[in-house]
């Protein structure tokens, strides 16, 4: 085979592979017809039928190019912020405490925060050895933002943190009174405080109660006085 015969074949080759549509036009037309007419087509009949069929695929293959706009391609969602919890005291050290968190360890240290998940979870705490508070508390995330257009990435959602201190007047965090959280008390006594639409979100119902009407039920995580 001529060598000018076969650059003629490496470089439609090429041209078929651009995605150009001059390119395609070209490899489509004049090339096709110059390689036809060459002497190694005349000479090679049975080459003529491969060669055309590989012109048909390649003209079928570029006529199935799809020019997607990317105002419709949205990007990834946003990370799902993390959830923080702890506890703490202010005046007298509590004399026990225990929650079913399965994220907060035996013996947890008071003031210091630990990555939780998001969920419903009981406790109980002992200010005296007669006397404690129980109840549940909830704890929410704040979720990613959805993509934007152009595939932009959603923002992601800011990290909440709660630090519930086991007051002998029940469950508080610092600085509640100045946010628009709501608390009120039921006819049973139970109190509920919501953080619903402030920083971190939160919900709490607990309930005062004495070892003499309703005995303690768990095993405490943490015992620091003798009860």
């Amino acid at each position: 085979m001529p060598h000018s015969d076969i650059g003629q074949l490496v470089v439609y080759g090429f041209l078929l592979l651009k995605k150009n549509f001059l390119f395609v036009l070209l490899a489509h037309g004049l090339l096709p017809w110059m390689i036809l007419n060459s002497k190694m087509m005349k000479k090679n009949y049975f080459i003529r039928p491969l060669f055309l069929l590989f012109t048909l695929l390649s003209i079928s293959w570029s006529s199935c190019i799809i020019i997607e706009d990317d105002s419709s391609y949205y990007g990834p969602n946003g990370l799902d912020g993390k959830a923080w919890f702890g506890i703490d005291f202010d005046q007298d050290v509590p004399y026990s405490y225990w929650d079913d968190n399965p994220n907060m360890p035996t013996d947890p240290f008071y003031g210091e925060y630990y990555r939780t998940t998001p969920g419903l979870y009981h406790f109980e705490y002992f200010v005296t050895p007669y006397e404690y508070w129980y109840g549940t508390y909830e704890i929410y995330i704040n979720y990613g933002q959805p993509g934007g257009p152009h595939g932009q990435p959603g923002a992601d959602g800011d990290d909440s943190y709660l630090l519930l201190v086991c007051n002998p007047d029940g469950f508080y965090f610092e600085n509640w009174e100045e946010c628009s959280c709501r608390a009120y008390q039921l006819p049973d006594s139970t109190w509920i405080i919501e953080g619903q639409s402030v920083q971190p979100m939160f919900r709490v119902e607990m309930k005062k109660a004495s070892v003499a009407n309703r005995p303690a039920q768990h095993v405490p995580k943490l015992t620091n006085k003798p009860i």
